[in-house]
Parts: C-alpha cells; sequence; structure tokens
C-alpha cells in the first residue's frame, strides 16, 4: 500500500467540557456502542473524537462505518483517519486478497461479498471483481473513509492515528502519521499539547507485564490508548475522557469475555510477559497443559499454555501471556480470558491480566 498524498490537518475550538477519545475499533460495533454507554456520552454535550482503524480485523465494519456516519452528524464528532482505513481504500488486490485470506471473516471484503450475495473470492482477479462491486453499493461508506482527515488539533489537545514526528502538523509524513510503529518508545519530540494516539496497542510497550489500559509517555508527553480490541487475543476497547478545562484524563474499557466475581483474595506474585512483536520462545520442556519456555527476547523461563504456542515462518512462538500472579480482592469482578485446572487467566478493571488461582 502506498501512503500518497498530503496530510489533511484540522483545528477545532471545542468548548465542551468532556472529550470522548477512543481509537482502534476494528469493527466492533458492540464494543463501540458498549463504551460510548460506559463513558455515558451525551451528543451535543460532549465531544467525541475517534482516531482511526474503524475498520478490518473485526466481524461489524460496515455497519461500523453506518454507526459512526450517523454520528458525524451531530455537532462535536470528529473521526480521524488510520491505516486500516486507508487499507481498505487503497491497498492494491494482490494485498486486498492475502488480508481476506489472513483474516477471512474479519475484513470488508467478506462482509461486501456476503451483502452483495456474491461468492466469496478465491483468488486475486475475483477480490478485484468484489471490490469493484463494493465501491458502487457502498459508496456512501466508501467516500466517508476517504473524506477522514488525519491529524486534529484543539487548543488543548493533539490527535493522530499513529504519531506525529513534530509539532509541523502540515509537514509531516503520511506513512509516519498513520502507521509509525513503536511511536510511544520511539518519539523524540516533546509535545506541548497532549498528543493522543493508537495504531501501536499499549501491551506491546510493557515488559514485565500484560496490561491493555492507556500509557501516558511523560518525555513525550503522549498518550498511547489502543487496547488491542479484535487485534490481540485479550484486547480491550479504550475510552479515555479528557477534561477539556483542566487537561486532565481518566479512562474505561469494554470486553467481551465472561465475568466472574473472585470468591476469594489473592496475594500478588510479580512476573514477566510476552507479547507481539517479540514473542519467539524457546520450548524447555513440554508438558501436558503448560510448557516451560524460555522468552527470546530476555531470557526469562516461564510455563505457557500449550495452547498458546505456534510456530510461524521464524520458529516458535507464544500469544501474548504472563506468568503473574494477579493480586484480587474477594468480590471483585474479573474478566475471565481462559481457564485451565488449577488456574484461571484473568484481568482486572485496571486492565491488568494475570492468574487466579482456584
Amino acid at each position: 500500500m502506498k501512503f500518497d498524498g498530503d496530510v489533511r490537518v484540522i483545528r477545532e475550538h471545542i468548548k465542551t467540557k468532556r472529550i470522548l477519545v477512543t481509537s482502534d475499533i476494528h469493527g466492533d460495533l458492540d464494543g463501540f456502542r458498549a463504551l460510548l454507554e460506559k463513558m455515558e456520552y451525551t451528543p451535543q454535550v460532549d465531544t467525541l473524537v475517534i482516531i482511526g482503524d474503524l475498520v478490518q480485523k473485526g466481524t461489524q465494519n460496515l455497519g461500523t462505518v453506518r454507526c459512526i456516519m450517523e454520528l458525524v452528524k451531530s455537532q462535536n464528532v470528529f473521526v480521524l483517519m488510520g491505516n486500516n482505513d486507508l487499507f481498505t481504500l487503497e491497498g492494491n488486490d494482490e494485498e486486498i486478497f492475502n488480508h481476506f485470506k489472513r483474516h477471512f471473516g474479519r475484513t470488508v471484503l467478506y462482509e461486501s461479498a456476503v451483502a452483495l450475495g456474491l461468492p466469496l473470492p478465491e483468488t486475486v482477479e475475483e477480490a478485484h471483481a468484489v471490490r469493484e462491486q463494493a465501491e458502487r453499493a457502498f459508496a456512501a461508506e466508501f467516500d466517508f473513509l476517504r473524506s477522514l482527515p488525519h491529524i486534529l488539533e484543539t487548543d488543548k489537545f493533539l490527535f493522530a492515528h499513529a504519531g506525529l514526528a513534530d509539532e509541523s502538523l502540515e509537514h509531516q509524513d503520511l506513512e509516519y502519521v498513520l502507521a509509525t510503529p513503536r511511536f510511544h518508545e520511539t518519539a523524540e519530540h516533546r509535545f506541548s499539547k497532549l498528543l493522543l494516539v493508537g495504531h501501536w496497542p499499549s501491551s506491546n510497550y510493557r515488559a514485565d507485564s500484560l496490561n491493555y489500559a492507556p500509557l501516558y509517555n511523560a518525555e513525550c508527553n503522549t498518550l498511547s490508548i489502543d487496547g488491542g480490541t479484535n487485534l490481540k487475543d485479550f484486547g480491550q476497547l479504550n475510552g479515555v475522557i479528557l477534561d477539556n478545562e483542566t487537561g486532565e484524563w481518566t479512562w474505561v474499557c469494554v470486553d467481551n469475555f465472561p465475568k466472574l466475581r473472585a470468591p476469594h483474595a489473592q496475594a500478588p506474585h510479580g512476573g514477566t510477559a510476552i507479547t507481539w512483536p517479540e514473542n519467539a520462545v524457546e520450548l524447555i520442556e513440554r508438558g501436558d497443559e503448560f510448557s516451560l519456555c524460555r522468552a527470546l527476547k530476555n531470557g526469562a523461563e516461564m510455563d505457557i499454555p500449550n495452547g498458546f504456542l505456534y510456530e510461524d515462518e521464524h520458529g516458535l512462538c507464544s500469544v501474548d501471556i504472563t506468568d503473574a500472579r494477579l493480586g484480587v480482592r474477594e468480590g471483585e469482578t474479573l474478566s475471565v480470558l481462559r481457564e485451565f485446572g488449577d488456574r484461571i487467566l484473568v484481568k482486572n478493571d485496571r486492565a491488568e491480566a494475570g492468574f487466579y488461582f482456584k
């Protein structure tokens, strides 16, 4: 995919007290609606900002776009483009077809074929034919994605999907704005206004814990808010609530995992974490349910559920996992991520994941 064209910047003087922000919805329409409800979003009273990646990797892509198109008709709703939105428009046929083969039912191409009553494509040429018909049938949705700006600046805040090189907003590189990796770690400029970004899940930045909460970088004054919904196995949709008067922020999240009220308390015990893309491991000893492995990134040894291990072109890898024992209060509500013989992998309302022993 080529990142052609100039960066589109909008500047707004926002008067509402609250600015509600989310990113990387990835076709999770149900989660998006649940998040708006949890944030107590009130149209025209609050401002809503969505910082890209409305579509792909989820099962409700077209519905998500239509819902947001309706929201935009209200006052104070601003939507930015993400790399997956641009990919939907500008990815070449081979890229789109390969994406479809990898993610299948969680793609715009799949939804388009089903909605139009067309056979699912089996070749690049057939994918091209589906795209052509989809562009005509869903012209309003595609035109909406095509119209999205890339950067939003307000009196107190900056917003971009992946990152900004500096504060010369009209002179940014489009690929950097939409798709730069590891921005939270690699940014060199300290922004005078708080810059909110998505794109790279916040859990990828944490080496010693598995945590999907927004992550603030004080050195650069940036806030990474992508919770990994429909991308991470245990991800969530994060919503940040900005106080437009003080500049302070809080956050909430939603996920679709079953809930458990903890029957007993548990003391915490720290550990380490493995997250993509540094998720290569070496098998030390195979077990019935867990296998002892060594993380190649730091040499840490940990027990990993066998079902979490997989092979790719580089060798043995693990999906995101931690060996930490989570601190739990009796009666606390937990998200149940996976259940094993003597323990449960859970996540608390602070987005921290770990094991809870039965």
